[in-house]
């Protein structure tokens, strides 16, 4: 029987050197989910990357490799579920030093505790929260309340000056776990040194804030708070008397420029220093007469104020040209106040 001829495909062409390169990486890198080795969990892509998921203890974790290859995927993998078996096999021979101390192996059990706490300390060395990501991560927790947004500013800062302050004065120390009472003591001793009673209060208490929100995030691998014990400063206290109508004229009259400006908006408006010297021009109606503005002490639940233009303030504002009627009203103020003045009040 004569043997079929082969038959050629109208538009059929030669296979290209990158056509076997896309086969290979295609056969090296499959679109399904690819189980690894019994307890690694699994790699699965979505879109270009590939992701991890694993379950260690019952708890199911899941994240991203940020890798496109399947091969570098499996490095990453690994570096992510490494740690969490590290502390799955501290809990296992937690419980058989358990079980060799009710049948009378003390020298076993003995050992095998000494394994599981080398275990464990193992791990939270891998998994500490780095110092450099202490307000990023507590920022970004659940573990704060709703903060106005002046105050988040002053909070960011404050934990940011001790961020810096041990990267200068203790570089050895990089994670926040490794944080002692003893470098809380040194720091809030600096700041008893340059502020007053209240700013040290503030210190403390957002530093104290955030060390408990990181004891609540069971990654950062923080066991202790530093500043627990600091104890609150005592507020000094002064008696004042309120300004009388002659003596605001007599300030007013000799300030000159932006701060006479500011004086007058203080006086006349009853605005916090902070939104005072903030108050943009947008939100002065110099043809109604008033001024509709949101307090930072109102911010995050949106009230507004309306303050009527007192004949005075109106006619100082009156006096800038109309061309430099836009954004903020004391622009060098604000920038010093923003740049310089907040870790410190």
């Amino acid at each position: 029987m004569p043997r079929p001829r082969k038959t050629k495909t109208k538009n059929a062409k030669p296979t290209s050197k990158a056509a076997h390169r896309a086969s290979a990486t295609k056969a090296e890198e499959p679109d399904s989910r690819k189980r690894r080795t019994k307890g690694s969990g699994y790699l699965f892509k979505r879109g270009a990357v590939w992701f991890v998921e694993w379950t260690i203890g019952g708890k199911r974790f899941c994240r991203s490799t940020k890798e496109t290859t399947h091969r570098a995927a499996e490095k990453r993998a690994e570096e992510f579920v490494a740690p969490f078996k590290l502390k799955e096999n501290a809990a296992a021979d937690a419980g058989k030093a358990a079980r060799a101390d009710a049948a009378g192996l003390d020298a076993a059990a003995a050992a095998l505790r000494t394994a599981s706490e080398a275990k464990r300390e193992a791990f939270h060395q891998l998994t500490a929260l780095p110092l450099a990501d202490v307000w990023r991560a507590f920022d970004d927790s659940l573990f704060h309340k709703e903060w106005a947004e002046n105050t988040h500013r002053l909070n960011a800062a404050r934990v940011t000056a001790f961020l810096d302050w041990m990267r200068a004065q203790h570089p050895e120390v990089r994670a926040a776990r490794d944080v002692s009472s003893a470098h809380a003591v040194e720091f809030m001793q600096t700041i008893r040194k340059a502020h007053t009673g209240k700013t040290f209060n503030d210190y403390r208490a957002i530093l104290l804030q955030t060390w408990d929100g990181l004891r609540k995030m069971e990654a950062a691998a923080v066991t202790e708070n530093p500043w627990r014990d600091i104890e609150r400063a005592e507020r000094n206290s002064h008696t004042r008397r309120e300004l009388t109508v002659e003596e605001l004229v007599a300030v007013l009259g000799t300030a000159k420029g932006e701060m006479r400006m500011l004086f007058a908006i203080g006086i006349y408006t009853g605005l916090r220093l902070g939104d005072a010297v903030r108050l943009d021009w947008g939100a002065v109606d110099l043809v109604r007469g008033f001024i509709n503005v949101t307090p930072a002490k109102t911010a995050r639940h949106g009230t507004k104020v309306r303050i009527p233009l007192s004949p005075v303030l109106r006619d100082l504002l009156l006096k800038v040209q109309p061309r430099f009627r836009r954004g903020r009203i004391l622009p060098a103020l604000a920038a010093e106040y923003e740049e310089e003045g907040l870790a410190g009040m």
